[in-house]
């Protein structure tokens, strides 16, 4: 059941942004922390996206994604869908169909992980542009060693503390307490160890250069692949400027469309290309892997 309200403005919206006279509106699966719709409109369809808000949470996803829709779509990147219009009182943004299906294992292949290379780098291609400078950080940005640990440990600290009391609790605090914490204080110590045996000062923050655009929570769980074999990427609530150890971290390391690590030589070669210090970048990003394999631990034991 559609709300009134949610109707109302989703029909609102479509009209002012010449899409017709909503007809109906579909729910779509997949949304997790938003809901997303299908607009069927008397002149074309549209996805409707109802972003989450809690007073607890201060992030503006609507914006960061749309803005940053905007800025690929606005540097001829076709591979996002289009924003056709938004409200920011109501919670809700409008985006054209893009074709494909969800991506499956079999899917990530050379040819598919090439494409979200490019998409990576013909981002980083425009990082210079004045709308680029607009756009914000992303959540959860790290642009620091320093920060990089501080956010682990913050999931970490969330997890001993994990409620309830039946069998599934108990053996997850007990995982917790007894594999996780004594992991992350071995992995969080040698990366440390590393970047002050590198030379590398693990509160230095990252001039501008360094940074890159990222469409963050990047993977192929938020992709679709079309019949012609052309990967369309979606989902960028988070994204914005970041640490490319970061993305490359979370690029293989996420668990839900997992790409093998025989494509990780290439990929870091490529995105250390971005940097003005290329040795540099590449050796924070094969130091802080680990980190990430920690902190997508502590993902799944969230969910």
């Amino acid at each position: 059941m559609i709300p009134e309200a949610l109707h109302r403005a989703a029909e609102t919206l479509a009209i002012k942004n010449d899409l017709g006279r909503l007809s109906r509106i579909e729910t779509l699966s997949g949304g997790a922390n938003n809901k997303v719709f299908r607009l069927i409109c008397d002149r074309r369809p549209a996805i409707l996206k109802s972003y989450f808000r809690d007073l607890g949470d201060k992030r503006d996803r609507l914006e960061a994604e749309y803005a940053f829709v905007n800025f690929a779509r606005a540097h001829g990147l076709d591979c996002v869908a289009e924003p056709l219009g938004c409200d920011s009182a109501a919670g809700i943004a409008i985006y054209s169909v893009l074709p494909g299906r969800t991506m499956h294992e079999g899917d990530v292949t050379t040819a598919t992980v090439n494409q979200a290379l490019d998409f990576l780098l013909c981002l980083n291609a425009n990082r210079a542009a004045a709308d680029a400078t607009r756009l914000g950080t992303g959540s959860e940005a790290c642009f620091s060693v320093d920060d990089h640990i501080a956010t682990v440990e913050h999931r970490l600290k969330r997890l001993t503390r994990i409620p309830g009391d039946d069998a599934l609790d108990r053996d997850a605090r007990r995982f917790v307490a007894g594999n996780l914490v004594p992991l992350w204080h071995r992995v969080s110590q040698r990366v440390i160890e590393g970047f002050l045996k590198s030379g590398l000062d693990p509160a230095q923050v990252l001039q501008t250069a360094e940074r890159c655009l990222s469409p963050s929570d990047f993977g192929f769980h938020n992709a679709l692949l079309d019949e012609d074999g052309t990967v369309y990427f979606i989902d960028f609530e988070y994204a914005g400027w970041d640490d490319p150890a970061k993305v490359v971290g979370d690029f293989f390391n996420q668990v839900a469309l997992p790409v093998p690590a025989t494509h990780r030589a290439a990929f870091t070669a490529a995105v250390t290309g971005l940097s003005p210090a290329p040795e540099i970048t590449r050796a924070r990003i094969d130091l802080l892997m680990p980190v990430y394999g920690c902190k997508w631990i502590c993902i799944i034991l969230n969910e």
